[in-house]
């Protein structure tokens, strides 16, 4: 065989090559165009609409201060109640009025009984939660349409938020604003207007595929398979760049579309392996756990003067005890929860007093902790866990836990968030989670681009989404009118052997 004769067969071997990672390019894009195409789309989307979204006016309950230097026990209230046990109780003060709210065993709502005269407001909780959610939403004027307790979530409040049960108040404004709050203990679960609920709706049906919730398996499936197919048919067209030599005259889409999918490529197969680590290793939502310890009322004697409003009250392996409030650093804002570390707070021990005499229990905080670790977590009541204070939502504990402030435990690779004033079990991290958490923050969401700014980084994200978004939409057209070419055309023949 000759020199050219062996060039010639090289030349036809890697033109057949060619030919078939085309088709190949082609066939696989046509099967994954449009849910390709409805994820990006979407993806853009989002944090475009998550800055038209109402925005709380803050995320810490009212700072109330009890302005009458009197009131009875909650010993001598229940007594007067006929309540010997409850479950919960916190010192409000709305309007400066001192106000037990307790809660008992059971379903039925929160009590309220004013600490000066121990009468009782039937309606108080309801009042609590439209004084919550003005306070939330930053709204003291608008009417209210309704104000109704839920107990079960539903497609306005779906579980990713978490807390039940929760007040949902319905402002009577144009945009139809309603705020979900909890009023024991007093925080904002969710804000809410018709245009957040629509692209919400529409955000989980198209880019979760929440309307297959009750086929979780199959679903993940073929999302994986669709993910796989979408980063394959951009690796191939990667390669017939690079293989294809460049020929002088092209249709313009077909320039377009190199051009874009050059530029663009990177971030479809960090999207696309990033969604798929994100389906298989992502934990499930959980619950939260909470121990529920039953209080003796006749020993809760310790007089209202002796705290202040925020206390709530706490079980220390048996000790009734009120843990007093303190100033809240800021909470963070939602959506920041994908990154990889949590930053951590230099924190004061909190205050505690014993429930019956109103002393200060100078060890109450260790005491607390290693408590519910023991009860919640089934560590060894021996010695003193090492512990954090997070008072914010950052890193691998993000606004999807929705409780703050919590400890932070680390024991080995394993790390558990409590939250000491409601004796809850917010959240558990595995290392598999924590890294699924990293890629998936760094691959899918660009947190590297941080330190430029939240608008510089999704404004590039927002970019490259729109490039894949177009880059496919080019594809299926340049397939379209390929197909709808008469075929032998000189035109066709003219582009095909290009």
């Amino acid at each position: 065989m000759t020199h050219s004769d062996s060039k010639l067969t090289r030349q036809l071997t890697a033109s057949r090559w060619l030919g078939r990672c085309y088709r190949w390019h082609k066939q696989i894009a046509l099967v994954v165009a449009i849910p390709a195409v409805l994820w990006a789309l979407t993806g853009l989307a989002h944090p475009i609409m998550t800055r038209l979204f109402p925005s709380a006016l803050t995320m810490q309950p009212p700072t109330e201060t009890i302005q009458t230097p009197e009131g009875q026990p909650l010993a001598s209230i229940m007594r007067q109640a006929g309540i010997h046990q409850i479950e919960a109780a916190w010192l409000i003060a709305p309007a400066g009025r001192p106000t037990w709210q307790i809660r008992q065993p059971g379903p039925d709502p929160y009590r309220y009984f004013d600490a000066v005269t121990g009468q009782e407001n039937p309606d108080g909780d309801r009042q609590r939660a439209i004084q919550l959610a003005r306070h939330f939403a930053g709204d003291q004027h608008s009417p209210l349409r309704n104000a109704q307790r839920l107990t079960q979530f539903d497609a306005d409040y779906p579980s990713v938020n978490r807390l039940l049960p929760v007040w949902r108040v319905d402002f009577d404004r144009p945009d139809r604003l309603r705020a979900y709050v909890e009023t024991g203990p007093a925080r904002l679960s969710a804000l809410v207007d018709d245009r957040k609920a629509i692209f919400q709706q529409l955000f989980r049906i198209l880019h979760n595929w929440s309307w297959a919730d009750d086929w979780p398996g199959p679903r993940r499936l073929v999302m994986t398979i669709l993910l796989i197919g979408i980063a394959t048919t951009t690796a191939i067209g990667l390669l017939v760049y690079i293989l294809q030599k460049s020929r002088p005259s092209r249709p313009a889409s077909r320039v377009w579309h190199r051009r874009i999918g050059l530029l663009a490529t990177l971030s479809m197969l960090a999207f696309c392996s990033s969604a798929v680590l994100h389906l298989w290793l992502k934990a499930p939502l959980a619950p939260p756990v909470q121990l529920a310890t039953p209080f003796d009322t006749t020993l809760l004697t310790a007089q209202p003067t002796q705290l202040k409003s925020g206390a709530v009250l706490v079980n220390i392996s048996g000790q009734a005890a009120w843990l007093l409030p303190r100033m809240s650093k800021a909470g963070g804002a939602e959506h920041q929860h994908h990154a990889a570390h949590t930053v951590r707070h230099p924190t004061p021990p909190a205050r505690y007093l014993d429930a019956a005499t109103g002393q200060v229990l100078p060890d109450g905080e260790p005491r607390h902790v290693q408590h519910l670790t023991t009860r919640l977590l089934g560590q060894p009541a021996t010695g003193n866990p090492r512990y954090q204070w997070v008072h914010r939502f950052e890193g691998e504990y993000g606004f999807i836990n929705k409780r703050l402030p919590v400890v932070q435990i680390k024991q080995g690779d394993r790390t558990d968030y409590l939250e000491l004033s409601t004796a809850s079990w917010a959240a558990h991290i595995e290392p598999s989670v924590r890294t699924e958490g990293y890629l998936f923050s760094w691959l899918h969401k660009a947190q590297w681009l941080d330190p430029l700014g939240k608008n510089t980084r999704d404004t590039v994200l927002g970019c490259f989404a729109l490039l894949n978004a177009i880059m496919i939409g080019i594809g299926v057209w340049m397939w379209w009118k390929k197909r709808r070419s008469p075929r032998g055309s000189p035109q066709q023949s003219h582009h095909s052997a290009q």
